[in-house]
C-alpha cells in the first residue's frame, strides 16, 4: 500500500491510476498523487517491469506415516 502525510503529519488520501497485469510482461506506469485539505498536491509516477512470469508450483507432503 502507499501512504501520505501532509506537513502536520496528518495522514491525507491518495489516488492511484494504472494498472500492472504480473501475468503479462511488459512496463507499466503507475501514478500516485496525493492532495492535503488545502489543495497542494503531490505526485509520484514510478515505472514497474514485469520481466518474466512462471507458472507457479505447488508441493504436497504427506505427513501421515502407515
Amino acid at each position: 500500500g502507499v501512504s501520505a502525510v501532509d506537513r502536520d503529519g496528518l495522514p491525507i488520501g491518495v489516488v492511484v491510476n494504472g494498472n500492472v497485469d504480473i501475468m503479462t510482461p511488459g512496463t507499466y506506469e503507475v501514478t500516485y498523487t496525493a492532495t492535503g485539505v488545502l489543495g497542494d498536491t503531490a505526485t509520484k509516477v514510478v515505472v514497474i517491469t514485469v520481466v518474466g512470469v512462471e507458472a507457479p508450483v505447488a508441493e504436497v507432503v504427506d505427513t501421515q506415516t502407515p
